[in-house]
């Protein structure tokens, strides 16, 4: 697995235009994505099948924010991680995949 693949696919996904602002709830956000992109790094088999029937028969996977209700989806193919993007828990996201 790259890490270069990994960076790609995180910058590609992000709107960091969204995260103008350097105010807590910005740096608090980037800090998890940092923490889920580090642990994608080292073993990006840890975190479970997408609960979501749809996701799941597409072989997506989900790693959940520690204290923000949001979630990273992406599946692995061909050892790259391909991130769909990052969602809050509440949003339509099985739409946009």
């Amino acid at each position: 697995m790259s890490t270069a693949s990994i960076i790609q696919c995180f910058d590609a996904t992000l709107d960091w235009r969204l995260i103008i602002e350097q105010s807590w709830c910005s740096a608090h956000f980037l800090d998890e994505v940092e923490t889920i992109y580090d642990r994608l790094i080292n073993n990006p088999y840890q975190f479970p099948d997408s609960p979501d029937e749809y996701l799941f028969l597409r072989g997506y996977c989900e790693a959940l924010f520690k204290t923000m209700h949001y979630k990273v989806i992406y599946r692995i193919e061909n050892q790259q991680v391909l991130i769909v993007g990052v969602f809050h828990t509440l949003e339509d996201y099985r739409r946009k995949v």
